[in-house]
């Protein structure tokens, strides 16, 4: 700590992948100050690589707005090419050094014009595309990339090595490439560390060199089809083989190469997320051509999370196959390359033989080099597959550090989010008391426009020089200066540079502008930099307009420059037109309740509510029962062997002894009403009604598992369920000890007709009480009748360990069914897969693994709070579920626990930090301050139609105690459904209105 004795509020994220950005946005939410370092010249990680997630969503359009958020978050601040060196002090006050280095491209003067990299005349294999395609020594792994400008590598640059090489340099318009920069330290002072560095391809395996990795071309790894898949690929989505660059159309891919296996160069667990990514790709590959003829072979299939597994059943309806069985080996035929595979299926054990013209291995995935050197130089404790080795049910490695993300534990995405976000909620309880080193810039009053005639300023950039190449901004500039309303024009061969826009600046304090237009590039990585301009100098940020005359005109008009000038002044003449009707945007405050309600008093809902609390906001718990604890409660212990009754137990302890957290036990919820920082609530307690006001809302209610129909369950007091197993053993059943066999059925109640989905964590939870009963009753015989055994990352090892223990597991036909009968004692008979036989088992004991499923009053508690449930009837979080798995739809709701879907405990205990962190940025503030588009309702034209209410994707109109609808500014996210919709023309988009639009395509077409 200081010598104040004062924590310092700011926190150093390694890592900027889609953890660690999502880490670094949730603390600067929290007012802390966020430094972000990432090894790589650009940040987004592995999901900048990624064509689609498994949850279906187009991966780089779906990050780059976070990314983008990012940069334009004041209070992150971006450190690329950079690596933690050291880290000195204390926890609270950290001394960190920073290694940076260089870019050999100053990004402040670079305009990113794209005249470097064509000159580079070095061509090397493309790491962003995993060796597919080419890349130069200087330019940008993709387009889009953040930041947006180009950088050198080192290694391969010819200047570095000692050539006569200053190509890039000479091109450079504005003397930005610096061939000599050296590298730097830079330390800060922290009070906290995130580390969120991610996972990376593993390589190493001895099977994926035997099936012709890196020998064979048309053998390609998981990761180089996704980069053929992806239309932002080297191949811009065709899937072609890299062996003569024709259409790949049957292709096959071959599961778990080089992982779940025992030896000296195999992963022994799995990864999780492969078997997803694989259909997905599969998928992607057939929608291109439905010809396409795909084989996925695999073994068990890892569909674990709550759409994975309909996926799966979509992938195989659409004629994707899938084939169980092992792949021995692959020859390649030396004139046409293609790949001969020769399998054994594990049904009958047959032997096949078949020609693909593609085949793609799905290696696995290991905790990045650099994260395992930073965590080993700092003392952090690493497993054998060099995974942090942490407190169990904690993201901290120690008193101020956590560590979350797939560096942590690999999962699918919207888990890594979750985590991440646990692990920055972790520091940020850890930094509670520390206060805020921001210091808010003080801004001149805006400039009431209204009634104000518009006196226009347009700005014309050059770029460099690389606007006038095709467009004649000359032409543009006097063009300009004709238009009605306009008081200045000017050109400006940087008007993104400091000295630019204080030229701006200043010609609009001369010519008293009220209104700008700004013909320039693009307004997605310009705009906030010219709203903020203009706001210096007394004028609404929503005073201002963009042209893009650099990516949407002069770089894809080369040919027609006469037309790309004219084409030009059409849109100057259009935006002028809107610009002049332009309102300013107020500033929208909204007060806040600084107070939580959390529903439920599960593991989830009482961990949600201590992070709350320790950064001194109360909380309510509505608890249903009369007890804390929930479904944890009746577990005895966890998949690594920890105590979960004793975890429980201190947990209801130090809620209990909170002052800041008030249970009310017994509880219904009866009413709802209010928005985000502003909810009323009343629920009815055996002592009467309870009503109160909270800024946030938590739905941790839990889930319940599914009371077996058939089985014999409950005509037989030895047919139990999984959890009642768990209870007996928590208990110490003497009946345990007495049993000689048991038979474990799989996927009692799920993966069905009715619940087509899985519950995720009952493999592993059998698996851990099947190891708990050889330990008890060491001479047991346990058999398990399953159809897949989805034991996901080192849940796997268990699984091998249940193996060498002698517990039998036998994959049966469920065509054919299972039947138990007990006539004359329990009888289990089932098909077995493999051998193709008929078995008959007489256990002692059945155990069940009963489904997880939704809690009963979810339907109500949906109604009332008015946030969707899924197609299962879980609780549905927002859309964009892959980055915000937390969050409802409707802003101030949040999600965690089994409410949202079967989880493990942990993952549970993740999910409920998420939800905290993303309750206290609001929570934490006295006031929600919006400045941005919006939809207005207007009152007098509003027929109560609710139209609006209904097509709105994000539940954001309501009908008001004036009957009228009403949209709170700071929930809308100006998508515009709710105008485009409404039949009585009622509701306007703020800066898109008629009087913005109108004149704008009437002047352009006039």
């Amino acid at each position: 700590m200081m010598s104040d004795g004062k924590k310092i509020k700011s926190v150093l994220v390694v890592g900027a992948g889609v953890a660690g950005v999502h880490a670094a946005l949730n603390l600067a939410d929290l007012d802390f100050k966020v430094y972000l370092v990432e090894k790589q010249p650009h940040i987004g990680g592995k999901m900048t690589q990624l064509y689609r997630t498994a949850e279906d969503n187009f991966a780089l359009g779906a990050i780059t707005p976070i990314l983008l958020e990012a940069v334009n978050k004041p209070n992150i601040e971006i450190l690329t090419l950079a690596e933690l060196e050291k880290i000195d002090g204390e926890p609270g006050e950290f001394t960190v050094s920073i290694k940076k280095m260089p870019r050999y491209v100053d990004p402040i003067k670079c305009v990113t014009c794209g005249l470097c990299w064509p000159e580079c005349p070095v061509q090397v294999p493309s790491e962003f595309n995993y060796s597919l395609g080419k890349r130069n020594a200087i330019g940008m792994p993709y387009a889009g990339a953040v930041p947006n400008k180009p950088s050198i590598d080192p290694s391969t640059c010819l200047h570095m090595k000692g050539e006569e090489c200053t190509k890039c340099a000479d091109v450079c318009p504005t003397d930005a490439i610096n061939l000599d920069a050296k590298e730097t330290i830079q330390e800060l002072k922290v009070g906290g560390i995130v580390l969120t560095p991610g996972v990376e391809p593993y390589y190493g395996s001895s099977e994926a060199k035997k099936l012709g990795h890196g020998t064979m071309a048309n053998v390609i790894d998981n990761f180089q089809m996704d980069r053929l898949v992806s239309i932002y690929g080297p191949t811009k989505g065709q899937v072609t083989r890299p062996s003569d660059g024709e259409v790949a159309h049957k292709i096959a891919f071959i599961q778990c190469v080089g992982s779940r296996k025992s030896g000296d160069d195999s992963l022994e667990y799995c990864s999780s997320v492969c078997c997803m990514y694989a259909i997905r790709s599969a998928m992607s590959t057939q929608a291109k051509d439905v010809e396409n003829d795909i084989t996925i072979f695999h073994n068990d299939i890892m569909a674990t999370s709550k759409p994975s597994e309909k996926v799966f059943g979509e992938a195989k309806e659409n004629g994707i196959k899938f084939i169980r069985g092992n792949v021995s080996s692959i020859t390649e035929d030396p004139e046409t390359h293609n790949l001969i595979l020769h399998y054994v299926t594990e049904a009958g054990g047959e032997s096949h033989e078949e020609v693909f013209d593609l085949v793609v291995l799905s290696l696995g995935l290991i905790p990045s080099q650099n994260g395992v050197n930073l965590a080993e130089s700092i003392g952090i404790p690493l497993n054998s597959w060099k995974f942090p080795e942490l407190t169990e049910h904690s993201n901290l490695a120690s008193p101020g550090i956590a560590v979350g993300g797939s560096f942590k534990s690999l999962e699918d995405t919207p888990l890594a989010v979750a985590d991440s976000q646990a692990a920055a909620m972790e520091v940020a309880d850890f930094l509670s008391d520390a206060e805020s080193e921001i210091k808010k810039s003080s801004l001149p009053p805006e400039l009431d426009v209204s009634g104000i005639p518009p006196r226009v300023g347009v700005y014309v950039c050059e770029c460099g020089g690389i606007i006038p190449k095709v467009v004649d901004t000359k032409q543009l500039h006097e063009f300009a200066g004709t238009l009605d309303g306009v008081e200045d024009t000017r050109i400006f061969q940087y008007a993104c540079y400091s000295e630019g826009m204080e030229e701006i600046q200043k010609s609009i304090k001369e010519n008293e502008i009220n209104r700008v237009v700004m013909v320039a590039c693009s307004y997605r990585s310009h705009l906030p930099k010219f709203q903020n301009m203009i706001r210096q100098v007394g004028l609404n940020k929503f005073l201002v307009e963009m042209v893009n005359a650099r990516e949407l005109c002069a770089w894809v008009n080369i040919e027609e420059k006469d037309k790309a000038t004219e084409r030009m002044k059409e849109e100057i003449r259009g935006i002028v037109a809107k610009v002049k009707g332009l309102e300013s945007l107020p500033v929208y405050t909204r007060d806040v309740v600084q107070r939580g309600l959390v529903l439920g008093g599960g593991v989830a809902g009482m961990t949600a509510a201590l992070s709350i609390s320790s950064h001194g906001i109360p909380v309510d718990i509505a608890e249903r029962t009369e007890i804390l604890g929930g479904n944890a409660a009746r577990l005895s212990h966890s998949t690594k062997g920890g105590n979960v009754s004793a975890y429980i137990d201190d947990l209801v302890k130090e809620v209990n002894e909170n002052p800041l957290i008030n249970v009310i036990f017994n509880a219904e919820l009866q009413e709802v009403k209010g928005r985000v920082g502003q909810f009323s609530s009343r629920i009815n307690t055996p002592s009467g009604e309870y009503e109160n006001e909270y800024g946030t809302i938590i739905v941790a209610t839990g889930g319940r598992e599914h009371v077996p129909q058939g089985y014999l369950y409950k005509d037989s007091k030895n047919v139990i369920t999984q959890l009642e197993l768990e209870e007996m053993i928590r208990n110490d059943d003497a009946a345990l000890k007495s049993a000689n066999s048991a038979v474990v059925i799989h996927c009692v109640g799920s993966r069905n007709e009715e619940r087509p989905y899985c519950s995720r964590v009952c493999c592993s939870q059998s698996i851990k009480n099947t190891l708990k009963l050889k330990e008890i009753n060491p001479d047991i015989k346990v058999s398990h009748l399953h159809r897949d055994i989805r034991t996901y990352f080192l849940n796997d090892i268990q699984y091998r360990k249940a193996q060498e223990a002698g517990v039998n597991f036998i994959r049966f036909d469920e065509e054919k069914g299972l039947k138990i009968s007990q006539d004359n004692g329990l009888l289990v008979e089932a098909t077995d897969m493999k051998a193709g036989a008929r078995i008959e088992l007489k256990p002692d004991l059945i155990i069940l693994n009963a489904a997880i499923i939704p809690d009963e009053g979810n339907t109500d508690l949906s109604r009332l709070l008015g946030v969707p449930l899924g197609e299962y009837n879980f609780f549905e979080e927002e859309d964009y579920m892959t980055f915000t798995p937390v969050d409802f739809s409707k802003k101030g709701v949040f999600l965690c626990g089994l409410s949202h879907g079967p989880k493990t405990i942990d993952e549970s205990i993740a999910q409920a930090k998420a939800a905290a962190i993303r309750a206290l940025s609001v929570l934490t503030k006295d006031k929600l301050v919006h400045q941005n588009v919006y939809a207005e309702v207007n009152p007098g034209k509003c027929i109560a139609c609710l139209t609006c209410v209904r097509v709105c994707p994000f539940g954001v109109p309501f009908i008001n105690d004036d009957g009228v609808a009403e949209i709170i500014p700071v929930e809308c996210r100006a998508c515009g459904v709710c105008v485009s919709s409404c039949p009585n023309d009622a509701i306007e988009l703020k800066s898109f209105t008629d009087f913005d639009v109108i004149p704008q395509i009437e002047t352009m077409f006039a």
